[in-house]
């Protein structure tokens, strides 16, 4: 194993398991977060920017879930990678809820941009759509083991 081989090695093995797991939910977080806090913290957009001819209701809905969403997500992940599964639960399912409100609210604002730019932005768009499309998917997938887990439970208490 050459030098480059072992630094990487070593460097991987300092990032903490739980991002390692989950790299898709944590690089989604740190991209929200860094979209949705300078727009929170900015108060006009670029004259030819998406936002400018969107309605700043929806621009400001779309900066606060892309800022504060994110952290239910690596909350979620974090805390649930600290307990065991029956413990984890509730926090399995506020990352859901972190990762559905980015999916709706991608939803929303695709639809507005289409609204207002008809079918010319549609090529544009794609990527917030497919954004949204993922992190719903996502979400669905941490429910579904939610769910699952607790009705292997009720199973396994069940008498015969």
């Amino acid at each position: 194993m050459n030098g480059l081989q072992r630094f990487r090695r070593a460097v991987y093995r300092r990032v903490p398991g739980w991002i390692r797991h989950h790299d898709f939910e944590v690089l989604v977080t740190i991209l929200c977060l860094s979209a949705g806090i300078p727009l929170l913290l900015t108060d006009e957009a670029d004259a030819t920017s998406i936002n400018a001819t969107l309605p700043k209701l929806l621009v400001l809905a779309w900066s606060v879930i892309l800022a504060f969403a994110p952290i239910a997500v690596i909350l979620g992940l974090w805390q649930a990678s600290r307990r065991t599964m029956a413990d984890s639960t509730l926090w399995m399912r506020i990352e859901a809820w972190g990762l559905r409100a980015l999916a709706y609210i991608g939803y929303i604002y695709w639809f507005a941009i289409i609204v207002v730019h008809h079918l010319d932005a549609f090529p544009a768009t794609q990527i917030v759509l497919i954004f949204a499309a993922t992190c719903h998917s996502r979400a669905t997938g941490q429910i579904i083991k939610v769910e699952d887990y607790l009705a292997d439970l009720g199973t396994a208490h069940a008498k015969p």
